[in-house]
């Protein structure tokens, strides 16, 4: 996987993922990672001075270390499919949750929601469509990626990890998605997960 300008790419140990990158002592030497979370061998990682870490990765979104996940979610109060499911699955009361802000109004597109569990990871409710059975829009995952950039800090998020946002059964192009995902959360200075699709 190539690297955007200006950003180098730090080899990780195969098999992991650092559980916290910013331990690292970049660029001379990258420390080795600490027994943590199991990946596929295809996990590399970008570091640019000044900013974040950004760490790509295949496998589960919910394998990552990450203090809030981001899930891929409709405003009509349905996850009925794909990883919304998963999550919906895992936690119940997060579900609960997200159906009564689409009913408040609280979900729309562009606007992500921050869900704070009381028990596991925080989620980030992230619509990329209006109704379910929509196709999505590169302009909509644009728009509610520089709403999440603007208010990670203020919702006190301190890491993220964020899916293939729309390219499942929204039907748009991963490497589309991606550059948009980088150029919105490079400038943040926590470290980001990005997990691309297995397809």
């Amino acid at each position: 996987m190539p690297s955007p300008t200006g950003w180098r790419n730090i080899p990780t140990r195969r098999g992991r993922i650092p559980t916290n990158p910013m331990s690292c002592s970049i660029p001379r030497k990258c420390r080795r990672w600490r027994n943590g979370f199991a990946s596929p061998p295809t996990t590399s990682v970008w570091w640019k001075a000044g900013r974040n870490m950004i760490i790509h990765m295949r496998g589960s979104l919910f394998d990552t270390p990450a203090q809030t996940l981001v899930n891929p979610v409709n405003t009509v109060g349905v996850m009925g499919k794909g990883l919304a499911l998963q999550f919906k699955q895992r936690d119940p009361a997060m579900f609960a949750d997200y159906r009564r802000a689409c009913q408040q109004g609280a979900i729309a597109l562009g606007r992500p929601y921050l869900y704070r569990s009381p028990h596991g990871p925080w989620v980030v409710q992230f619509p990329t469509k209006r109704h379910w059975r929509d196709r999505s829009r590169l302009s909509d995952i644009a728009e509610g990626l520089r709403c999440l950039a603007d208010h990670c800090d203020s919702w006190g998020i301190t890491s993220l990890a964020v899916p293939a946002l729309g390219c499942g059964l929204g039907g748009l192009d991963w490497y589309a998605v991606r550059p948009l995902i980088v150029r919105a959360l490079s400038p943040l200075t926590i470290p980001v997960w990005i997990v691309a699709p297995d397809r």
